[in-house]
Parts: structure tokens; C-alpha cells; sequence
């Protein structure tokens, strides 16, 4: 009751958001410079993004000194929410997300955001009828297709590969420059299926790193099992050689929805190679929050438990397939050997009955 009473001053997420936006905001420095009827603002950081982004909106104010009545803004050439209230121009952004632009010119109205300290639309997860959304990104590892094998994780029509050794079940896996890996000798119908934790929901625009050494241009599609439509990407031919990757948009977009997600890509052409695919999104609302596990049980569960460990970004970080019976903090305690203390997303069951939770290190 008191948090809703002072909805405006306070936002109320998981520990993980709260510490990462905390970080995000002191690391962060902007300095302002106006020119004519606008105001250009660069708002950076410089925190190691390897384990996890971070990316998250702050909230700021600059002194409305032209006393501006309406105001627009963009940040690297996106629209972003703007207002005037109390002699300020409030603005949500991104650090290191490009040039902030404010325009003396038609903006939003204030919202319960406008203000110095985050609130409960600052950062993610927002509300689900915040005015205000995020930038979201999403890499899936073409390698790290889900555990199951056949017409789980993947469909193979052939069983080439370069026998890499990176798993057991290689499914065509490629060496991708000195010391990445790929999947590759693709035949049309051929499909990999991947495991994705949304925490927001929005449009996903679809950008791979592929390449064919096919006569023509060669087509794949990447679509999500629960929602409807798909996204082609088209990967230009470079004769006889499949190691000259580039990054290719897809044709349209994907909208995602919070929760567990698996993301499908099928081959409609062959002879294709992937790299990497990034679902990404510049205006995602955000209203997902994962329990916390408790003593749950996995005595339900007969034969080897599959698990994923996911970072609140919702990047796989580590797979594998345990004989664990018992509780949620069993399994939990192999499959986080060798992290980093921090807040994780593990998902743990056996082929299509699957579960997940939000632990902690």
C-alpha cells in the first residue's frame, strides 16, 4: 500500500534490476551543450558489459532555461519520452545508446517518471501501461541450439559437420573463424530450436550473421512457437565461399511476449552458415518478473533433468543435462559451478515440460 501511495518516488523490481540500474546510474556521467532550439546531451559509462549489459533507461532533467512549453526528443535518432514540468525538461535514455537530442517542439506530457530519482517507469521491468519503452537485445548462439537432440532442439536432414567436439549431439556445428563456432551444411527443411527468456514485450527486429557460398541468394526464416508470423532473412551469395560472413537484416518483425520463449530457425534454402542471430527491440514495455525459487521439487521429473542458466538479459550462459532428483537448490548448486555471484535465470525439466526460476549466487 505504501509503495502504490508513492507510486511517483519509488520503483519496486528484483534485487538484480535494482543493482544494476544502481550501478548503471553512478558509473554514468552527461555533459549538455545547446545549440539554437535544441539541446544535445551524451550520457556515457564505462562498465564491462561481459557479463551483463548494462542498459538500462535513466531518467534525467536538464533546466528548461528557454522556457520551453513543448518538447521532442531523440536518442541516436529514436524517438524517446520527453515532458516539461517545474522549470525542467525531463527525459528517459540510455547510456552509451548514442547522442540525446531535445527540440524546442511537440513532446509528451509528464508522467510518474519525470523525476531525479527512478520511478516505476524508469528502468525495466516497467509497468505495463508505461507511456515510455526500452531498448532490449538478445543474442542466440547458433551452437547452443536446446539440449533434447533430435525434434527437440533440432531437425537434421544431414549429418555433416567439422566435428568440433563443442557437443555431444553435433548437429552440423562449423568452426567460425579461429575460435568460434556456427552451424552449418544446412539442408532446406532443416530447423534448430533455442530457449529465450523474455522479460519484455515489444516488436523484435531479427539480424543474423550468416553467409552462403551458394549460386544464389539463400533464405531462412526465424519465428517464435508462441506467437504467430515470422521473419525471413535473406543472405547474399558469395561463390564457393561459406567463411564470409556478414550481417543481414531480416524482413520484418517478431512480437515477442514476456515469459519462456523458444525461438525457432528454419531452413528453407541449404547450404547456409549462422553465426549468430540478435532479436532486438527499441521500444519494448516491460511487466515480467520470474518467481523466485523456492523449495520446489523435481521428484515429478523421471530420467535426466535438462537445465539452462540464463543472465537477466535473458543470454544463455551455460546448458547441460544432470541425474538430479530432489530439490530446485540441488540442481541448482551443479549448474552454477563456476559463476559469478549475481542473480541468474535457470531453467530446468525434461523435453517440453519445463520450468524456471530466479536464483541467486
Amino acid at each position: 500500500m505504501y509503495a502504490k501511495q508513492n507510486d511517483k518516488d519509488i520503483w519496486v523490481a528484483p534485487m538484480g534490476y535494482v543493482a544494476m540500474y544502481i550501478k548503471e546510474r553512478n558509473a554514468s556521467t552527461a555533459t549538455a551543450s545547446t545549440s539554437g532550439s535544441s539541446i544535445t546531451v551524451k550520457l556515457t559509462h564505462k562498465i564491462a558489459d561481459n557479463i551483463s549489459k548494462y542498459e538500462y533507461p535513466l531518467s534525467l532533467r536538464v533546466e528548461n532555461s528557454g522556457n520551453w512549453t513543448t518538447v521532442s526528443g531523440t536518442q541516436g535518432g529514436k524517438a524517446i519520452t520527453t515532458s516539461i514540468k517545474d522549470g525542467y525538461i525531463y527525459f528517459d535514455a540510455v547510456p552509451n545508446g548514442g547522442d540525446i537530442v531535445l527540440t524546442n517542439g511537440s513532446g509528451t506530457t509528464p508522467s510518474s517518471s519525470a523525476s531525479t530519482q527512478p520511478g516505476s517507469s524508469a528502468a525495466q521491468p516497467a509497468s505495463s501501461n508505461s507511456n515510455s519503452g526500452v531498448s532490449i537485445e538478445y543474442k542466440l548462439e547458433m551452437e547452443d541450439y536446446m539440449q533434447g537432440g533430435e525434434a527437440v532442439g533440432y531437425s537434421a536432414l544431414n549429418d555433416d559437420s567439422e566435428a568440433t567436439g563443442y557437443r555431444s549431439d553435433d548437429a552440423g556445428i562449423v568452426k567460425v573463424g579461429t575460435d568460434g563456432y556456427g552451424v552449418g551444411y544446412t539442408m532446406a527443411g532443416e530447423w534448430y530450436a533455442y530457449s529465450l527468456v523474455i522479460r519484455c514485450e515489444g516488436q523484435f527486429s531479427v539480424v543474423a550473421r550468416a553467409a552462403t557460398g551458394s549460386a544464389n541468394t539463400a533464405r531462412f526464416t526465424v519465428s517464435a512457437d508462441n506467437v504467430a508470423g515470422e521473419v525471413a532473412v535473406d543472405v547474399p551469395s558469395t561463390p564457393d565461399d561459406w567463411n564470409a560472413y556478414a550481417e543481414v537484416d531480416g524482413s520484418g518483425t517478431l512480437n515477442l511476449v514476456p515469459g519462456d520463449n523458444v525461438i525457432r530457425v528454419h531452413f528453407d534454402d541449404s547450404y547456409i552458415n549462422v553465426d549468430w542471430i540478435k532479436l532486438t527491440s527499441s521500444n519494448a514495455q516491460c511487466a515480467y518478473a520470474i518467481p523466485v525459487a523456492k523449495n520446489l521439487r523435481l521428484n515429478s521429473l523421471s530420467g535426466p533433468v535438462q537445465y539452462q542458466v540464463f543472465d537477466m538479459n535473458g543470454h544463455l550462459l551455460k546448458s547441460g543435462t544432470v541425474s538430479a532428483q530432489g530439490s530446485v537448490q540441488k540442481l541448482w548448486s551443479t549448474a552454477s559451478r563456476g559463476l559469478s555471484k549475481g542473480t541468474y535465470v535457470l531453467r530446468y525439466g525434461n523435453g517440453a515440460s519445463m520450468g524456471s526460476v530466479q536464483v541467486r549466487k
